[in-house]
């Protein structure tokens, strides 16, 4: 019992980030409209949460080694307390300093949010043997996309009373967060041996960087694309006037998919009897032929398999590239590592909308071949890089 309730600690605090951010997604134009933003101040108000958490993740890392994982996790949690607090006192501001304040008490809960969901990932190998963590980081990427695909309808729902109640939805699950892991998180105070060694553990090998560089470029692969397909999707959906209804289940299926498919991860590996490694380029190739589909014209049936086959692709990615890096970096790297991994994460799904908007703009064959491309590259990296360190080992 103890270790569930554990394992529930360690699920909440990655979806800090994604709730923070997929719930606002369908709320912007009410609140745009209601502070009277420009669209610009509006994308913004989305996009330095999700950068001040990028951030913050080398923050959270350097916290929990001087400090502990327990009372880093805390701090992160009150991060986002304090933010969704000061958010929701943006009526009492004049129309002049709103934004401002609105602004910088995003970037207050992207600090947290952003350190949380790195810590996570650290947290497992340590709390977990070794041959749990695939199901473990499996359970944590369920976690992570139940909240991908909910946060959006709930922000949806919330439009029926008002948009001021999205910050109470997230106070409530930031404070869930911090007496999860005040009750249940075990509490490991840093010996002197790993303050002595932290300057050693800030450099990462080259040797090492190439064990983990293609669960690196998976990871952040598979969200580029599946989330820059999701905008293209969303985009598309628009213009067919498809109803607010309809296009936020149709957005959620795949993600929906992928939390399927990320939970069940380890039952695969066991199954089928494949390595790690072998996983990774499964999922790789998956996903480059579901890129290479985009140049057929298939209407919305053909797309929604394509983010149906992408879905399963990134959950096959998700929890196996976070146990690879686990079971594979050296003890020594194994937390910078875990770090960069949320870092290559996010950054794929920051930069996702962006790109593809600028190939929207320009041909259909552009968007195809970008997206192919990637994942050709990802394909190239999980085959290629684990057969050259074979040899020259």
């Amino acid at each position: 019992m103890h270790e569930y309730k554990k394992l529930v600690a360690i699920c909440v605090l990655p979806t800090m980030i994604v709730i923070g951010n997929a719930m606002f997604v369908p709320i912007m134009p009410s609140i745009q409209h209601s502070l009277a933003l420009t669209e610009g101040q509006a994308a913004w108000f989305l996009s330095v949460f999700t950068f001040s958490g990028i951030c913050a993740i080398p923050l959270g890392q350097l916290v929990a080694r001087r400090r502990g994982m327990r009372k880093a996790s805390l701090l992160g949690t009150l991060f986002v307390v304090v933010g969704s607090l000061g958010a929701g006192l943006t009526r009492f501001f004049d129309a002049d300093s709103v934004y401002l304040w609105f602004l910088s008490m995003r970037i207050v809960q992207g600090i947290g949010a952003g350190s949380l969901a790195a810590l996570a990932m650290t947290l497992v190998p340590e709390q977990f043997q070794k041959e749990d963590q695939q199901v473990v980081f499996g359970q944590v990427e369920l976690a992570n996309a139940l909240a991908k695909a909910l946060s959006p309808l709930i922000g949806g729902l919330l439009l029926y009373l008002s948009w001021t109640y999205s910050f109470v939805v997230f106070l409530a699950v930031s404070l869930m967060a911090f007496v999860f892991v005040l009750l249940y998180l075990p509490s490991e105070p840093p010996s002197r041996e790993r303050k002595k060694s932290i300057r050693k553990k800030e450099k990462m090998r080259k040797a090492q960087l190439m064990v983990c560089l293609p669960a690196f470029v998976l990871s952040a692969a598979v969200l580029f694309v599946l989330y820059g397909l999701l905008f293209y999707a969303s985009y598309s959906f628009e213009m067919q006037a498809f109803s607010p209804a309809s296009k936020g289940i149709l957005l959620a299926l795949p993600l929906s998919v992928m939390a399927l498919v990320s939970a069940r991860s380890h039952k695969i590996v066991e199954r089928v009897r494949i390595s790690y490694s072998q996983m990774l380029v499964l999922s790789s190739a998956l996903l480059a032929g579901a890129t290479a589909l985009l140049f057929l014209e298939g209407g919305n049936v053909l797309l929604m398999f394509i983010l149906a086959l992408c879905a399963v692709s990134t959950g096959m990615a998700m929890p196996t590239s976070s146990t690879f890096i686990s079971q594979k970096a050296d003890a020594s790297v194994r937390n910078a590592a875990l770090s960069f991994l949320s870092i290559v994460r996010f950054a794929g799904i920051a930069l996702a909308p962006v790109v593809y908007e600028q190939w929207m703009n320009h041909a259909h064959g552009l968007l195809s071949a970008g997206s192919l491309a990637i994942a050709v590259l990802a394909l190239l990296t999980t085959w290629v890089v684990p057969v050259r360190r074979v040899k020259h080992s």
